[in-house]
């Protein structure tokens, strides 16, 4: 598990970042990184779509009580920003958080460049 060192500060709340990875090996670590969130943010790549990783991590995160989660899907500029696409990933989201009782979803798709 990675740990991005210190904390983000915003009007006078604290956060706290825990990078967990997405393997199945390594579950456990996602585990004891999601244990004391309230929130969870899920990578999904376009190209892949909604994978049993993305069903994983969406069941833990409710077996954990976080009822808050962002789905972020990235990569579609690699699928050409293809509105189908989104809907796919989209459609197949929607029934997984209902089935979860999420109370809050957000879905997002972004296009990251890190230098």
């Amino acid at each position: 598990m990675t740990w991005l060192t210190g904390t983000l500060q915003h009007l006078q709340e604290k956060f706290i970042i825990a990078d967990t990875p997405g393997h199945i090996q390594y579950t456990r670590n996602m585990v004891t990184g999601a244990s004391t969130a309230d929130l969870a943010v899920i990578l999904i790549d376009a190209r892949k779509g909604v994978l049993e990783q993305t069903i994983r991590h969406s069941y833990i995160a409710s077996l954990l009580d976080i009822r808050h989660i962002i789905f972020c899907i990235n990569k579609m500029d690699m699928m050409n920003w293809s509105e189908s696409v989104f809907k796919d990933i989209r459609n197949g989201l929607a029934s997984l958080v209902d089935k979860l009782k999420i109370i809050e979803c957000a879905l997002y798709s972004y296009k990251c460049k890190i230098w």
